[in-house]
This record gives structure tokens, C-alpha cells and sequence, in this order.
């Protein structure tokens, strides 16, 4: 929409670890590029690309640091000032590493690139970035999102912002708030493999699919939806790649306050048949309808798009069954039966 900006941070890149500091990462830039798409998409968050200020790593020179993240803001500023000076949506994003700090249970530090056991302070604190944005009264609703470990280290002491307003605006009350941390405090977060063979956070790979229509209710993700898709689905993507990861979700609209609208996404399932299947099958969906009746006697293979869900397939006369689940994250799968 023409009143929602975005600050977008990726981070893969960081002081090397026989310097003290930390482990390259291989998917926080990636997530950073498909939250961009999905916010520029007519279909996903609409938000005009001279809006979105995306922030990425660089290992020479070793980048971001604090005043270019800082100048994001302060251009976005510029642009609201410019238009009257309200704005309907900020989207605030961090993808790389975090720590949790020892004095609060609710702050993270989110790692700028050049930190390292020598520059333990060079992080930006997620809770006073939140505040001193929310301060500015710019913004009906801040879509605050951090996808990082959040485990601690002694004398972790993170950055506020180098911007600030001399005193908060009446309308920084009003602000609806949806904060995301991709996991519990003092726990950490994982990157995985996606379907297209890239290195991907889990929980962001689960925040897309979520908005791209995955926490869809009749046809809008609501602030309760997508809180609710995130807390269940993170944490099984997570177990199928052998880890543990629950996500951190809290937010302040009321009555499941619609998020987005989306479409519902359908992924295409490809049917195949063994040589013995003759009898009709029906395809079952998880409220127990029957979606559709195949002769299989006919032909052995058969596609067709399903909305996400579980799904069983049952031979009429046998009574044999196969059960399915349909991710808007797979394009294309195959099913035999």
C-alpha cells in the first residue's frame, strides 16, 4: 500500500571466527530477498518498491553497521514527513545472528555485521528500536520481526537507535504492535534447507508461506491466524531438519485484525496409480469431503491443485486409504497409491 514501508536487514556475513567473531550464515540474505518479493508483490504486501529499504550483508567492506540502518529510518521519515506526516504500516525485519541479554528477558541483540567477542556491544537492541520507532506516532501498526538465536553471553549490551524525538507522539499509544521472535528467549534458531535447494531460516521460510495464504481464514491472515500458524508450523519444520525451535509471538490487535489479504494458494499434486488399481478413488479433504471421484481404469496418472491441508485417498471398494499433507511452500508434488 502507498502509506507501508519497510526496513529489511540481511545478514550472512560477519567478522570471521578466528577473529572472534561469528559464523558466516547462508540463509538470513536469502530471506531478506523473499520477504522483499513478497512485500513488492501486488498479491503479497503492496508495498510501492521506493517504500522498502533492504539492507544486506557485504564480507569486504564488512557491512551493515548501525548509521546505515539508522539512515533507512531517517529517509523514511523524510518520505512520511513528505506525505503529510502518517503512515499506515512499518515492517522492520532482522535476519542474522542474536543474543539474548542477561538483564532482559525480552530484548535481543541483533548482530550487526563487525561484532565480535572484542565489539560485544555492536548490536542493535530489538526492544529499544521497537520503542523508539512505535515513539514517532507515525505508524498505525509496526509489523516487527527478528529472525535470530536468542541465546545470551556475559555483558551483552546492545544499541539503541542514533535517532530518537524530543518527546513521544499523542498517537504512539495508539500503534498496534506485532512482534515476532523466531525463538524463545535463550534458545536459538536454525536455517534449513528449503524445497528449492537454498539455505532458508526456518521460521521466516514458515512467516512467507504464512502470508503468501498458508494461515489464510476465509481469505484474509489475521494477527491471530498468522501468530497461531507460526507457532505450530515453525517448530515442525524445525524437527523434520532435527532441531528444536519454538517461536516468540505477541501481538496488540483486536479480533483477529486482518494482516493481509490472500489468495488461497493451491500447490499442483500429481497423481499415480499402480496397475492393480481399477476401483474408483475418492479424494478426501481434512474436514472429511469428498473432493473429487477418480477412475484410475481409465488412466493411471492425474494432477490436479489443492489447497493446502491433509488429504486421504480411499479405493471405494477395498477401502484402502493414503493419507497427504498439501504445502503452499511445494509448487509440485507427487503422491502414489
Amino acid at each position: 500500500m502507498e502509506k507501508d514501508f519497510a526496513i529489511i536487514i540481511g545478514i550472512n556475513d560477519y567478522t570471521p571466527t578466528t577473529q572472534k567473531g561469528l559464523k558466516t550464515l547462508q540463509g538470513a540474505v536469502n530471506d531478506a530477498n523473499k520477504l522483499e518479493t513478497w512485500l513488492a508483490s501486488a498479491t503479497g504486501g503492496n508495498v510501492p518498491g521506493a517504500n522498502i529499504k533492504k539492507i544486506i550483508s557485504s564480507p569486504n567492506p564488512l557491512k551493515p553497521l548501525q548509521d546505515e540502518i539508522d539512515d533507512a529510518f531517517l529517509e523514511i521519515e523524510t518520505a512520511i514527513q513528505a506525505k503529510g506526516g502518517s503512515a499506515r504500516r512499518l515492517y522492520f525485519y532482522f535476519a542474522g545472528h542474536g543474543l539474548g541479554t542477561l538483564d532482559n528477558t525480552t530484548n535481543t541483540a541483533l548482530c550487526l555485521a563487525n561484532w565480535s567477542e572484542y565489539r560485544r556491544q555492536s548490536a542493535l537492541s530489538s526492544e529499544d528500536y521497537k520503542d523508539s520507532i512505535k515513539q514517532y506516532g507515525y505508524f498505525e501498526e509496526i509489523f516487527f520481526v527478528a529472525d535470530c538465536c536468542r541465546n545470551t553471553k556475559i555483558n551483552i549490551k546492545p544499541k539503541a537507535p542514533t535517532f530518537s524525538i524530543p518527546v513521544p507522539a499523542q498517537a504512539a499509544g495508539q500503534t498496534k504492535m506485532f512482534v515476532a521472535y523466531a525463538t524463545q528467549y535463550q534458545d536459538q534458531s536454525y536455517e534449513v534447507e528449503s524445497v528449492e535447494s537454498e539455505m532458508r531460516g526456518a521460521f521466516t521460510t514458515v512467516l512467507i508461506e504464512g502470508l503468501n495464504g498458508g494461515a489464510a481464514n476465509n481469505g484474509n491472515v489475521g494477527a491471530d491466524d498468522l501468530r497461531d500458524f507460526l507457532i505450530k508450523e515453525t517448530p515442525e519444520l524445525a524437527k523434520k531438519q532435527g532441531y528444536k525451535q519454538i517461536p516468540d509471538i505477541s501481538h496488540t490487535y483486536s479480533n483477529n485484525t486482518a494482516l493481509v489479504s490472500a489468495q488461497v494458494v493451491q500447490s499442483v499434486v500429481n497423481f499415480t496409480f499402480g496397475a492393480a488399481r481399477n476401483n474408483l478413488v475418492e479424494i478426501i479433504d481434512g474436514e472429511l469431503n469428498v473432493v473429487e471421484t477418480y477412475d484410475p481404469s481409465q488412466k493411471k496418472n492425474y494432477s490436479r491443485p489443492l489447497p493446502k491441508g491433509l488429504y486421504l485417498l480411499r479405493d471405494t471398494v477395498t477401502d484402502e486409504n493414503k493419507s497427504f499433507q498439501v504445502s503452499p511452500s511445494q509448487n509440485n508434488f507427487n503422491v502414489n497409491f
